[in-house]
């Protein structure tokens, strides 16, 4: 089976002037420092949003205009730089077309605000025609109300019509979208038969309760459970200890079985903190070797970790990134990693 893993990841920020680079290996990788503020998981997460995933990063990093690239291999093919930026030219291209439909967006826009002011200028002569002469105050009173309640009466007429037309294009649509979403149903049920869906179904069943075996949380329910999609029901069962390390059992056996599956690259594990919920020392050693015995054997594995004595075993087998107080970026390194990011000169001169 082909998998994915992380070779390098470069980071820029041209606001900070500063960048880094990060080195991983095909096996165990670890991501530690000595503080929970040092950026582990934001290092971690800035593999998956370069690749262009939606991460929950770190507010401050939505000012530091941040830029990354990320090497990676698939199988024991390595895309180089040139294969992942394969897709400038055609994106120069798309540059080009979108300038050419911002040209034509302004054009309709400048019609559009000559309409306005012709509806406008309309409306105006509307007033001015009903109008009255203003023989006395009570007839200009009189010509007034006249006025607003003719413009009022516009008014709801088309605020009812553009409302009557917006319910009408939405319940069109939800009928689409409800259609189609039957016909993806019917679909996606054809993808297996019953007989394979509860041969899956069984094989989870069995992983799981293994793995929560291995992780010593017994207390968690798994009676509810009868597939992968009833993972709402391990929330909250066993305690939050034990809890946590049920959910962790269930996600790996959805991994297990994506992987034995073969149908896609299997991607890169990667855990953010398996101390979660204050796991006893004795639990939390146990956390890690389960990951370290579990984790597919060619499949790569990240693991975010403060630096403590519990992690030895791990940090021992694995290559170690370890981040201090100055966080991710250095300034002394922005030179080298800006050269390495700098492929997008032509976007710039396409778009002039």
């Amino acid at each position: 089976m082909k998998n994915l893993a992380f070779k390098r990841l470069v980071v820029a920020s041209d606001t900070l002037k500063s960048g880094n680079q990060f080195e991983f290996k095909p096996r165990f990788n670890l991501i530690t420092a000595n503080d929970n503020s040092f950026g582990k998981s934001t290092l971690a997460k800035l593999l998956f949003w370069t690749l262009g995933g939606d991460p929950v990063l770190d507010v401050t990093w939505t000012s530091f205009d941040v830029r990354c690239l990320v090497d990676f291999s698939i199988g024991n093919s390595s895309p180089k730089r040139a294969s992942i930026l394969a897709d400038k030219d055609e994106a120069d291209s798309q540059v080009i077309q979108l300038s050419g439909k911002i040209e034509r967006l302004d054009k309709k826009l400048a019609h559009s605000q000559e309409r306005l002011e012709s509806t406008r200028s309309e409306i105006e002569a509307i007033n001015n025609k009903y109008k009255p002469l203003e023989t006395s105050e009570v007839a200009d009173t009189e010509a007034s109300a006249a006025e607003s309640s003719f413009l009022d009466s516009i008014a709801s007429r088309a605020v009812q019509k553009h409302v009557q037309r917006t319910m009408e294009t939405k319940t069109a649509l939800i009928r689409t979208i409800k259609s189609t979403n039957r016909n993806l149903r019917s679909e996606q049920k054809k993808l297996l038969t019953k007989e394979e869906r509860e041969d899956l179904d069984a094989a989870f069943k069995d992983s799981l309760a293994k793995y929560v075996d291995d992780l010593k949380a017994q207390g968690v329910n798994l009676s509810p459970v009868e597939s992968p999609l009833d993972y709402k029901k391990l929330y909250g069962s066993g305690g939050a200890a034990e809890s946590t390390r049920g959910i962790l059992a269930y996600y790996m056996s959805i991994i297990r079985q994506a992987h034995k599956a073969e149908n896609e690259a299997f991607s890169a594990v990667v855990i953010d903190t398996p101390n979660q919920q204050e796991q006893a020392d004795f639990n939390y050693e146990k956390i890690l070797k389960f990951l370290m015995d579990t984790v597919p054997s060619n499949a790569q594995l990240i693991l975010c970790a403060m630096n403590r004595i519990e992690i030895q075993s791990y940090k021992s087998a694995a290559h170690v990134i370890e981040l201090d107080e100055k966080k991710i970026l250095r300034d002394t390194k922005y030179a080298e990693c800006r050269a390495l990011l700098n492929f997008d000169g032509s976007l710039v001169e396409a778009s002039r």
